[in-house]
């Protein structure tokens, strides 16, 4: 089959190839046979059909976490895909990651940590912009490993402080439902919490489609006791972006 793999040729076989690549069990002898296809299917996705690069993308996900987890492979072959300028193609991928992270034991996420996501956080923001969208599928990530949450946290809110453009509605409100479901995280984190909520809230435009998650999460920081200045500061914000809370109504 490898040699139907070689997607310079562009053929019918090698379509049908890849689209039975993407279901096919694959172990590390096989990975690394296959590895100069994959780099280069990865650097030319725009060669896929696009049936056929979603379940790449998902496939690709998988023999990711393999390589890190447990045949402790490099993934610089990972690497045009993370700072490719097509972004669909970056977030569907974080997004299939996260179906798998989700399922990581205690033991797994400090691996993961420890192998590459630390790593890979602190070098992101030397490889170029970072946008909104993006920013947002790796705190949704974060927040799937409670062993490694505080740690995650504290990178995105220190060494990510340039984020560009702004994130989909739908995926903002996502990422704000999951911060919701941490709120013994956020007691515990408060600061931090508070820090990357202010990141997210500077992306905004508007707020319509997660207004009340909004509300909630600024309601639980008040709750918690953030210091007063960093609250000023995520007020003004909630206000920029079209929001009036009770608080903020009677002062008005």
């Amino acid at each position: 089959m490898l040699p139907y793999l070689d997607l310079k040729k562009q053929n019918e076989i090698t379509e049908y190839a890849w689209a039975g690549l993407c279901y096919t069990q694959i172990n590390l002898p096989l990975f690394t046979e296959m590895k100069r296809f994959i780099k280069y299917a990865i650097e030319h996705l725009e060669v896929l059909h696009p049936h056929t690069r979603e379940a790449f993308l998902k496939w690709l996900s998988f023999v990711f976490i393999k390589c890190v987890l447990y045949w402790e492979q490099k993934t610089d072959w990972l690497y045009p895909l993370l700072i490719l300028e097509n972004e669909e193609n970056k977030i569907k991928f974080m997004q299939f990651l996260c179906y798998y992270v989700k399922t990581l034991s205690v033991k797994e996420q400090q691996k993961f940590w420890t192998a590459w996501l630390s790593v890979f956080l602190r070098e992101r923001p030397k490889m170029g912009e970072i946008t909104a969208r993006e920013y947002v599928m790796l705190l949704r990530i974060i927040l799937y490993m409670d062993e490694i949450l505080e740690k995650g946290l504290c990178i995105m809110s220190r060494a990510f402080s340039s984020v560009h453009g702004k994130c989909a509605g739908e995926e903002m409100k996502q990422l704000l439902i999951e911060m919701l479901h941490k709120k013994e995280s956020m007691k515990a984190h408060k600061e931090i919490f508070a820090n990357v909520f202010f990141i997210l809230l500077q992306t905004c435009h508007e707020a319509v489609l997660f207004e009340k998650e909004v509300i909630k999460i600024k309601e639980l920081l008040v709750q918690y006791e953030v210091e007063e200045y960093v609250l000023h500061l995520l007020e003004n914000e909630i206000i920029r972006i079209g929001i009036v809370m009770g608080d903020l109504q009677k002062e008005l």
